[in-house]
């Protein structure tokens, strides 16, 4: 990217797999588990990399906060899978 880029993801680091069907199954594919903000920032060459709080992003719904999976945010996993499953287990 070009000097002076800045991205504004709407929502906040996405830092825990998903096993719910999300195409992401572990950590290792997620680059805000292993890096802080300003490490990504770096490695991407931006100059800027602000996510939406997790609040913020809830607030901007003006839904009911409760209806929400929030797993690959906070990792509060709303039914703990089974060791060892995956998104690949029914393929």
């Amino acid at each position: 990217m070009a000097q002076g880029d800045t991205i504004l993801p709407l929502c906040p680091p996405h830092c825990c797999p998903c096993c719910y069907g999300i195409d992401f199954s572990t950590r290792g594919e997620l680059i805000a588990c292993q890096y802080t903000v300003e490490e990504v920032e770096e490695f991407i060459g931006l100059d800027s990399l602000c996510y939406l709080s997790l609040s913020g992003m809830l607030e901007a719904t003006k839904l009911e906060q409760n209806g929400f999976c929030l797993a690959c945010f906070d990792g509060k996993y709303p039914i703990q899978s089974e060791e060892g499953f995956s998104k690949l287990c029914l393929e």
